[in-house]
């Protein structure tokens, strides 16, 4: 419910006034926590993702399904867009080749690694 109340926030809802249902936000922390993020980095992908949404203005006002796209993909991914311009060349290119390890792992039906797994490994393959 606390994240739930936290989306419909950052969305510009008063949670409690609010009458949108927030049970895609479970969904959402059902789905991360099966890929293997812990609570807290499921919630900041999902806060996250409906953040930047919001100070685009598209998503200003909307209710929390109106956001499901964008967080499945992120949270897919484990990696938000707003990120990218400041990030430094290593990390894009372990954001790269994370996305690449989530297609591959979808197409042989294969379990993907968190992303705190993945980038350990790849920092220690590409330490220089």
């Amino acid at each position: 419910m606390k994240i739930g109340n936290d989306v419909l926030a950052v969305s510009g809802h008063n949670p409690a006034n609010a009458m949108a249902p927030t049970g895609i936000v479970r969904q959402w922390l059902a789905d991360a926590r099966a890929i293997g993020y812990s609570l807290t980095s499921a919630r900041e992908v999902i806060l996250e993702t409906v953040k930047r949404r919001c100070e685009r203005g598209s998503g200003r006002g909307k209710a929390p399904a109106w956001f499901d796209k964008p967080v499945r993909e992120a949270i897919a991914t484990g990696c938000t867009a707003s990120a990218s311009p400041e990030l430094p060349v290593d990390a894009r290119a372990i954001q790269d080749a994370y996305r690449d390890h989530v297609v591959w792992c979808s197409n042989h039906r294969e379990k993907r690694k968190p992303y705190e797994q993945f980038e350990a490994e790849w920092r220690g393959r590409h330490a220089a």
